[in-house]
């Protein structure tokens, strides 16, 4: 599935809904119970109300947290804030498979919706279990997939469930790989803004962006791995979701594409077993029991950005550059102020970094979809879509 060829999956809006048909809705709303950004929810609204609006019967599966890590929480506010949204009652039921969950959904009347219980409470989810997406299947006779924050998942409810029923692409889906289209295409005064402590920036971006990108400016674990890799020490500052992976990348991308990376000189520290802060040079390294959550913007990278965006370059920033969690936002502010130079070229990727970085323009639900796509052209779940739609023609 290339990224430039969304037309070859089936789409939700060729679709005939007749009243009364039974739908699954697969959502994206990763959305903590106060979190103050719903864009992933309000941005499945459109599509729901068209299938409602027809008279079809929605069953919605979503996720929000890890069942690996403990933080998969109920989902009640998510039906809230769709009914806010769609001026019309969604309920909720709090489990998403068994007898009650199907009881739930069949009992579901014309142009009536309920959203599930969270489908990463349960840990077959995140590894694709095709009997749990055997379970799923059992809620209605056709799929609707928005959820582009997880469309690079193998999740059951998101891939696997494809595979057992008749499944097109929602418009929340296909916007969203779209928008990113001209991200996508390359531009020799592009920027890439990289924190944050997620697999997908240390690894795969931090890789793929050294060769796309004029500019590649570190920050979070993404900045630690690469210090680290120059020969400093970083005491005990994090080194993301796989260390040993970012280390590895971390030296290619030195020994390759240095002259694309530009380094902080000053970071900032943190005491781990106290309340201490210390702005420090890289070159005095960090002593143990102190971690990096900060670092200030060197000179010659606000230049070269104010350089790229008055040129007509394009800028994204995926991942917060510091601990803003606790306060830290020297960088994260420095550069939110960087991409006012870009204007409409500059996008900001992911649920959390759109809820931290100080930034009103362009944004994606996505973040680790999105630089999936960015880097690889492809999406698993626009994969299996596409090769329904390949069999489809081909019968």
């Amino acid at each position: 599935m290339s990224r430039h060829h969304t037309q070859e999956v089936p789409r939700l809006s060729d679709c005939t809904v007749a009243r009364g048909d039974r739908w699954i809705y697969v959502a994206g709303c990763n959305v903590a119970p106060r979190s103050t950004d719903v864009g992933r929810i309000d941005c499945e609204v459109d599509d729901l109300r068209r299938l409602l609006d027809r008279g079809a019967r929605v069953a919605i599966l979503t996720h929000q947290g890890s069942a690996a890590d403990g933080s998969a929480v109920p989902v009640p506010h998510v039906a809230a804030r769709l009914s806010d949204r769609l001026g019309r009652t969604v309920a909720y039921h709090p489990t998403s498979t068994g007898p009650a969950a199907r009881a739930r959904a069949a009992a579901l009347h014309p142009g009536d919706a309920v959203v599930l219980g969270n489908v990463r409470l349960d840990p077959r989810e995140q590894q694709g279990s095709g009997e749990l997406a055997d379970e799923y299947a059992q809620l209605g006779d056709a799929v609707a997939v928005g959820a582009f924050s997880r469309a690079h998942r193998r999740d059951a409810s998101n891939h696997a469930l494809l595979t057992r029923l008749p499944s097109h692409a929602a418009t929340a889906l296909l916007a969203e790989v779209e928008a990113l289209a001209p991200w996508a295409a390359g531009d020799p005064g592009s920027v890439a803004i990289l924190g944050g402590v997620k697999r997908e920036k240390t690894t795969i971006a931090l890789a793929g962006f050294v060769e796309t990108h004029a500019l590649v400016l570190p920050g979070g674990a993404v900045l630690h791995a690469l210090l680290e890799a120059a020969g400093n020490d970083i005491g005990d500052s994090s080194l993301g979701e796989d260390p040993s992976s970012a280390r590895a990348v971390a030296r290619d991308v030195l020994a390759r594409r240095a002259d694309r990376i530009l380094l902080p000189r000053r970071v900032v520290t943190r005491e781990l077993a106290g309340a201490g802060v210390q702005e420090r040079r890289v070159v005095d390294g960090v002593p143990a029991g102190w971690a990096i959550v900060d670092h200030v913007v060197p000179d010659e990278a606000l230049t070269r950005l104010r350089e790229l965006g008055r040129g007509g370059g394009r800028a994204l920033l995926a991942g917060t550059p510091g601990l803003v969690t606790a306060g830290h936002v020297t960088a994260t502010r420095a550069y939110a102020a960087a991409l006012e130079w870009f204007g409409d070229r500059a996008m900001l990727l992911g649920g959390d970094t759109v809820q931290d970085v100080p930034f009103a323009g362009r944004r994606s639900t996505g973040g680790g979809s999105a630089l999936r796509f960015l880097v690889d052209g492809e999406l698993p779940v626009l994969q299996v879509l596409a090769l329904r739609q390949q069999r489809a023609v081909a019968s």
